[in-house]
C-alpha cells in the first residue's frame, strides 16, 4: 500500500532561492517535524541526480539514520530523493517549486 501526501505553501523567495532552501540538507529539519537534517555521502557535494545522502531523524525519544539518493536535482523547479532502509525503498520524497505572485509555490510531496 502506498500513500501520497502534499503540502502546498506560497513563500515569499523566488523560484531558485526555493529550490536552495529544499536542497540545503543540513537545513532540512527545519522544515519537517521528523528530520533533523543530513550530510552528503559517497563523494557527493550538493544536490545532483544520484547523489547520495545521510539523513538523521528523530520523532520523541526515537533517533535514526537513513540513506537517499537524488532522483531530481532542477534548480528552481523540483528536487525529489528516494529514501531507503536496510537497502530497500521505504518512501520517496520531493519539492516542486513554481513561480507564484510575490515569491514561489512549494509543493512538498
Amino acid at each position: 500500500m502506498s500513500h501520497q501526501i502534499e503540502v502546498v505553501r506560497t513563500i515569499a523567495a523566488s523560484p531558485e532561492q526555493a529550490y536552495a532552501l529544499v536542497s540545503d540538507l543540513p537545513r532540512m529539519g527545519e522544515w519537517s517535524p521528523e528530520n533533523t537534517g543530513g550530510k552528503w555521502i559517497k563523494g557527493a557535494t550538493g544536490p545532483a541526480v544520484g547523489a547520495t545522502f545521510q539523513g538523521t531523524n528523530a520523532l520523541g525519544k526515537k533517533k535514526w539514520k537513513t540513506i537517499s539518493k537524488v532522483t531530481t536535482a532542477t534548480p528552481g523547479k523540483e528536487f525529489a530523493f528516494d529514501v531507503t532502509a536496510a537497502g530497500m525503498k521505504v518512501a520517496g520524497w520531493g519539492f516542486s517549486i513554481a513561480e507564484a505572485e510575490g515569491g514561489s509555490t512549494v509543493t512538498h510531496y
